[in-house]
């Protein structure tokens, strides 16, 4: 088997703002410096440097792949449109810190085919490094073409969290159903941020998806704090993005906390500010059933059941604008 070159890797990516190359390695970032220094500081790690919505999605006619990972966390591989392995990478997991995973590609039940399309996750909630990926001496791979591009951005939710398959989170089931190359950026604690929203270099979407709210309900102390904040934002959303569809999609239900604001006033102002700047507003509340137990891990994060049925909501009202 042939390693595949950084220059490659380079290539078949997906989903990052930066790739930085030091000591051989690459790291992919989903964020600009300005937007993590805008973000500020978070605890030990910053959700800013997790690679959220970073993969390699390509073409092959290699009949087998193999690749070590660098970094701890999930990363998992895909074939022609289906989960094949999870890899839980790191104390605990199925597979060590510089481990080889080496796997035939065929289809499910072991039939060989021509071609395969491989798409490896790197993990939502960590820093994700490839050490290697390697396939057959002579096979070539060939980045997939989507035929559209989306941004999204958010908080926690649209990062993923605790979700157990990171594919599975709401924004990477919508780049696949709407086969949508998507830089996601999505960082938990998240509340809006007039100075996070930049233009992107060199990444032109359809459309903008943004989702923030509900750590703004739970941080602020004033209504018009918050509405001070949401109108700013998207005043530099509508400077950088206004030529596009922007969607604003209003939180989801969540279970209560003792808080300053009313939820459902928080909603509300949220989606009087889009309206005012000509967004697609997106009711959040029609998106998931008021349920904690199944659908939501904590009360506030949805399970991989619950993002399945706010995809199953969400898809159709993002499908009526594109």
């Amino acid at each position: 088997m042939v390693r595949l070159s950084n220059e490659k890797l380079r290539e078949l990516s997906v989903g990052s703002v930066k790739i930085v190359e030091e000591d051989g390695l690459l790291s992919f970032f989903k964020y600009t410096d300005g937007q993590t220094a805008a973000f500020g500081p978070f605890r030990k790690i910053s959700p800013c440097t997790c690679t959220t919505g970073i993969k390699f999605d390509f073409y092959t006619n290699s009949t087998r792949l193999a690749l070590a990972v660098q970094m701890e966390g999930k990363y998992e591989i895909w074939v022609d449109g289906l989960l094949r392995h999870y890899l839980l990478v790191g104390e605990g997991g199925n597979l060590s810190v510089g481990e080889r995973f080496e796997m035939e590609l065929s289809d499910a039940f072991g039939r060989k085919k021509d071609e395969y399309r491989v798409t490896v996750y790197f993990p939502s909630h960590s820093v994700g490094q490839i050490n290697y990926l390697e396939l057959d001496d002579g096979a070539y791979s060939r980045r997939y073409k989507y035929s559209r591009k989306f941004l999204i951005i958010g908080d926690s939710i649209t990062q993923g969290w605790n979700s157990k398959y990171d594919s599975l989170s709401y924004a990477n089931r919508i780049s696949r159903m709407f086969d949508a190359e998507c830089i996601i950026q999505g960082r938990g604690g998240s509340v809006y941020n007039e100075n996070t929203i930049v233009k992107l270099p060199d990444f032109e979407p359809e459309a903008v998806i943004v989702a923030y709210g509900t750590n703004d309900y739970s941080r602020h102390s004033d209504i018009n704090e918050l509405r001070r904040h949401a109108s700013l934002y998207h005043d530099n959303l509508k400077e950088c993005y206004g030529d596009k569809k922007v969607f604003i999609i209003t939180p989801i239900w969540r279970v209560l906390k003792e808080a300053k604001l009313d939820f459902g006033e928080c909603c509300d102002v949220i989606r009087d500010e889009a309206q005012k700047h000509g967004f697609i507003h997106i009711d959040g509340a029609t998106l998931m059933p008021p349920i904690s137990e199944d659908f939501y891990f904590d009360g506030v994060h949805p399970t991989d059941l619950g993002f399945s049925v706010m995809v199953e909501n969400l898809a159709p009202r993002l499908l009526k604008y594109l």
